[in-house]
């Protein structure tokens, strides 16, 4: 996968040229590869559900999560990884917010298949309890991966699953449904609490929650509170928005407009380098350690981890010795710095006033800390990997040195023992790029409103605002009308500006 591919797809979806999106899914041999299958459906899907093809989105989702099922039962990534060549030439399994998020997108195609006034009474039916029951499925995904991470992961559960997981539920409006949303959104307070302070934009001292999250769960609550989390703004709206939501159930007040809003676009999956050290490994080679690292760092060029350069483990420290460099993949998320609001207007465009959207889901930073959470064990197996190659190839050089010095002379010997291991280098450079496929069109964030409008005609616009309270920008939602039956409608809306 290329930066370029990304590109075409991330570029289709600003511009809302889904067509050409679909199309050059269609052709690209970097797509069509049996190892990107999953990544293939996540963003056909997406396609398919921004240009409003919910159906044919549903149809791709659930190709997605067959296959993400498969891989998971067969475990080909998990057992593959130490022997293939490169991680690009593995199957590419996701991570778990990419898989959680195809039940979002099927809960989400579901409902707003249901809102749709040309359905028969009995396909909006299925859709609607199609919705029901994909939360329910999204639920025992994430019971599953919780068992599996234990206390290795921040991202153990999706506060996402819960809001819009209350949100279905509420829409369905049965007693049973409303008992269900009340304890998700009670759920939600938990998981933000204990999973989502590792995010920036929900806590400022982020950092130091993520360095002691393991053993966080062995302190008092209030120690934890003190100690680790200071609130932003973006935790206590929300914090407001679920207590809200709970009282209203208690009080059984019910909603009827719930708004969400997929905004941005998904930081860049980019390269980074990294380096390596060597001396571990040429410390057991036959030949004298110190001579082959001379040879190594005068003669092939090989360079040095800069001093400051933090080691793997505690058994070496890579600063300042022979490294080699490799590539290993980031994200480099931007902070979400803007606040939005809805403003509601009459059919007159007077203003009736505004309703706070409340962040669910910070992505890039979801996305950011899934890949620097494996990074330690991701770098020292494809550190050591790589080693491996470059070590046999400064030995297989260095032979050649030793076996031609007499008869070539020293210099002759050197320029062909240095030209083969050139050869070799650049080999295996070419073969070990940075795998930086990922779901590449996903929104930067996602943002919840829920309130309640009595029956009447009305424009919807969406107010940004800067740190403190300064109007960035406003641009057009779109229409609503509210009849008298109190049915919930939820809009969704996809937004790059």
């Amino acid at each position: 996968m290329t930066k370029e591919d990304q590109e075409v797809l991330r570029n289709a979806h600003k511009m809302g040229l889904y067509d050409k999106g679909l199309e050059y899914l269609k052709d690209s041999k970097n797509y069509q590869r049996k190892e990107s299958r999953l990544l293939l459906f996540l963003e056909k899907g997406l396609l398919e559900h921004s240009k409003g093809n919910y159906k044919l989105s549903i149809a791709d989702f659930e190709q997605a999560r067959d296959i993400y099922k498969s891989l998971y039962t067969s475990s080909l990534s998990k057992n593959a990884q130490l022997l293939i060549a490169n991680d690009n030439y593995d199957h590419f399994f996701g991570e778990t917010y990419e898989r959680s998020l195809i039940h979002f997108f099927l809960a989400l195609n579901h409902i707003l298949l249901h809102q749709k006034i040309d359905l028969a009474k009995n396909e909006k039916r299925r859709h609607l309890f199609a919705a029901r029951a994909e939360i329910l499925s999204w639920d025992s995904f994430l019971s599953e991966h919780i068992g599996e991470k234990k206390g290795r992961s921040v991202f153990k559960n999706d506060l996402l699953a819960r809001v819009f997981g209350g949100l279905i539920h509420e829409y369905v409006e049965t007693k049973e449904d409303r008992q269900i949303a009340l304890q998700l959104y009670k759920d939600a307070e938990n998981i933000l609490f204990k999973n989502y302070n590792a995010y920036q934009a929900y806590n400022k001292s982020y950092k130091k929650f993520v360095k002691n999250f393991d053993k966080l769960h062995q302190l008092p609550i209030d120690e934890v509170k003190n100690n680790y989390v200071s609130e932003t703004s973006f935790q206590k709206e929300l914090k407001e928005f679920l207590n809200y939501k709970i009282r209203g159930l208690s009080k059984k007040v019910k909603d009827n407009v719930t708004i969400i809003l997929q905004r941005g676009i998904i930081p860049e999956k980019v390269a980074k380098v990294e380096y390596f050290p060597l001396g571990t490994m040429m410390a057991s080679s036959r030949y004298d350690q110190y001579n082959v690292q001379s040879f190594a760092s005068r003669d092939l060029q090989l360079g040095y981890a800069p001093y400051n350069y933090p080691s793997y483990s505690s058994n070496y420290q890579a600063g300042g010795s022979l490294a080699i460099k490799f590539e290993v993949p980031i994200i480099k998320n931007v902070p979400i710095q803007e606040k939005i609001s809805v403003n509601i207007l009459d059919f007159h465009g007077q203003s009736l006033g505004e309703k706070k959207m409340v962040l669910i889901s910070p992505m890039g930073g979801i996305a950011e800390q899934a890949l620097a959470e494996g990074a330690p064990a991701r770098n020292r197996r494809i550190g050591l990997r790589l080693g491996t190659k470059y070590v046999s190839a400064i030995m297989a050089a260095y032979a050649t040195y030793k076996g031609l010095r007499k008869k070539l002379g020293d210099g002759l010997a050197k320029m062909i023992a240095v030209g083969e291991f050139a050869l070799a280098s650049k080999m295996i450079q070419k073969s070990e790029k940075a795998d930086i496929r990922y779901w590449s069109t996903l929104p930067n964030d996602i943002q919840i409103a829920s309130f309640h409008l009595p029956p009447g005609k009305y424009r919807l616009r969406a107010n940004v605002r800067e740190y403190p309270d300064k109007l960035k920008k406003s641009f057009l939602l779109g229409k609503l009308e509210i009849d008298d039956s109190g049915k919930m409608q939820l809009l969704s809306f996809r937004r790059f500006y």
